[in-house]
């Protein structure tokens, strides 16, 4: 699909450089298998953000983002956001600069492959006061032209969330995005809202939006307090939970497969704070952690739910996996669990066998159920690579973008 320039809101652009190919060798023969991937990173001189295409014999800059902004709050935040950030400095809760006017910065946030000729990017924009503390911006999701590097606006999201503050009783307005997902089709991607500090009495509260950019403008789909996000094969379906009607430590717990509506799949009363997953098998075959009871003594289930026929196999497990913690890898899964902080492979098959065993660690880079790896643990510039056969590996990015800090790392297609 034919990329646009870059559209801010407001017409303000990021500064975009392109550069030209640089040759690199390649540094490990695993690199090979991987294909082309991407990573986003930092210069800890000159603050500037790239986006980096990367395969066995050659590394290429997509784009950069310049970090420090020339142009004010007024200029580049949405009007809600911008009236906030005047409040606060009205209060005095937020020191401006000297001149009076907060500075602005702007960074790569998350990048995962749509198809061999888009990126979709996650950035932020924002001022902070380093003083006080608290940030006012927004985040925006952008596709990027992997051949230019052009970047057209699709959709952006206010630190001081008004959907959020509407939604969240007890929890703070300000937000962060805890999961981005794109459908198999790559024509949309789901994403969840998660508040940033404490919460009470609901804890793992979450909002969950559906972004359709197969024409724009986008459509947006809202969906409160939605969760554990998956999408079907075809990626027509998406499952999720929601945890509504919260009262002292029980909710009611509902699980939705949902198309051009949702449908109910599941409902119990539940402890708030239970995490809660989504995967699938296949187009008719939805796969979910469940817990009938709201004792603690009960053991978890894993259902594999038919949506044709309506049966289901339930598996008891001996502990639970965490929630959008849940990776599919062609034939198999890997699960964050807990108790004790493992990230375990698993047959799709109705049993539990584990396959497979990983330390947990944090984060995890995934793109969608079509990748054969994914990348964890990223610890300066190295990064564990974990394949569908959970052959695993350790990949140094130093090898193909040296003087770079990494902060982010994209499976490709």
């Amino acid at each position: 699909m034919a990329v646009n320039t870059l559209r801010f809101f407001r017409g303000i652009s990021f500064l975009i450089v392109l550069v030209a190919w640089i040759f690199v060798p390649s540094a490990q023969a695993h690199t090979t298998a991987l294909g082309v991937f991407y990573a986003a990173s930092i210069n800890p001189t000159t603050h500037v953000t790239s986006i980096w295409e990367i395969n066995t014999t050659t590394t290429r800059r997509i784009l950069t983002v310049s970090y420090l902004n020339p142009a004010t709050p007024a200029d580049l935040f949405p009007e809600h956001e911008h009236e906030a950030l005047l409040s606060a400095i009205e209060q005095g809760s937020f020191l401006a600069t000297t001149a009076g006017t907060p500075g602005v910065t702007q960074a790569i946030q998350g990048v995962w492959q749509l198809d061999s000729d888009q990126l979709l990017v996650q950035t932020n924009t924002e001022t902070c006061d380093r003083v006080a503390g608290g940030c006012y911006g927004y985040f925006e999701f952008l596709l990027a032209d992997i051949a230019t590097g052009s970047l057209t606006s699709l959709h952006q999201i206010e630190y001081h969330n008004d959907g959020a503050e509407k939604s969240w009783a007890g929890c703070p307005s300000t937000v962060h995005i805890d999961t981005v997902l794109p459908n198999p089709e790559f024509s949309k991607f789901a994403f969840t809202l998660k508040p940033t500090g404490d919460c009470y009495p609901n804890p793992d509260q979450s909002q969950a939006y559906v972004v359709d950019f197969a024409t724009l403008p986008v459509q947006i789909t809202e969906i409160p307090l939605a969760n554990g996000l998956s999408w079907s094969p075809s990626g027509t379906n998406l499952a999720y939970y929601v945890k509504d009607a919260c009262q002292s430590s029980t909710c009611v717990t509902s699980l939705y497969v949902q198309s051009s509506a949702p449908q109910l799949i599941e409902q119990a009363p539940l402890f708030n704070a239970t995490p809660l997953f989504t995967a699938w098998v296949d187009d008719q075959t939805v796969m979910y952690q469940w817990h009938f009871s709201e004792s603690s003594e009960e053991p978890y289930f894993l259902i594999w739910h038919d949506l044709n026929n309506h049966t289901k196999v339930e598996v008891p497990l001996p502990y639970y996996f965490l929630s959008n913690g849940m990776f599919y890898l062609k034939t198999h899964l890997l699960g964050l669990s807990y108790p004790g902080g493992k990230l375990l492979g698993l047959p799709t098959q109705p049993e539990f066998t584990v396959l497979a065993e990983f330390p947990a660690s944090y984060p995890i880079f995934y793109n969608s159920r079509f990748n054969s790896y994914l990348f964890t643990h990223l610890q300066g510039s190295e990064v564990t690579v974990i394949d569908a056969e959970f052959d695993q590996f350790t990949l140094n990015l130093a090898d193909f973008i040296p003087s770079e800090t990494v902060i982010y790392v994209a499976p490709g297609r």
